[in-house]
């Protein structure tokens, strides 16, 4: 038995040996090393490409942050004037009145026609004034489209996060357009 086992261990390593220095074998190296050179490639042409796309998305964060921060700029100011010219409107009519009470005591035929064209300017007036509170109440925040220009506003800035955050990791892993983010 020990004959034969020894034979059989003679051909099992001169079958290894054929195998090792079998034609296929050295095929089968070669183009492993072909497959690594072109992933390798493949890698550089990823970052080559990767970082344009990174700057590109940081770019378009910043002009989206821009818009956001204007969108909200002419809200404020649209409201501010609202507020002033309710304010002037107001100091418009008393002033009206001041000059009707004057006259009043004075002329009384050119007293009623002026005091009509007051009532009527005062009425214009507080048509105005009602018209420029009610676009305030439309621009308020707590208005239907104020709410939704305000909501608008709000969205744009989570989608400016959203590009931000995913810009920075595809900075990072520029791997995950192939392969899709791991798993943790």
């Amino acid at each position: 038995p020990i004959e034969s086992l020894v034979l059989k261990a003679i051909d099992a390593i001169e079958g290894i040996e054929r195998m090792v220095n079998s034609a296929d074998m050295e095929e089968g190296f070669t183009a492993l090393s072909g497959t690594l050179s072109e992933i390798e490639q493949l890698a550089e042409n990823m970052n080559q490409e990767v970082i344009p796309l990174a700057t590109d998305a940081r770019g378009l964060i910043q002009n989206t942050d821009k818009l956001v921060n204007n969108a909200n700029d002419v809200i404020v100011d649209v409201g501010e004037n609202i507020k002033e010219t309710v304010a002037e409107t107001e100091k418009l009519v008393r002033h009206m009145e001041a000059i009707m009470d004057n006259l009043n005591g004075r002329i009384t035929p050119v007293a009623t026609d002026i005091q009509q064209a007051a009532e009527a300017a005062r009425s214009a007036l507080n048509q105005a004034k009602q018209t420029l509170s009610d676009l305030g109440n439309i621009t308020s925040k707590e208005s239907p489209l104020g709410y939704q220009v305000y909501n608008a506003v709000d969205e744009f800035a989570a989608a400016a996060r959203s590009i931000r955050i995913m810009a920075e990791y595809l900075e990072r892993h520029p791997e995950a357009l192939i392969q899709g983010k791991r798993g943790r």
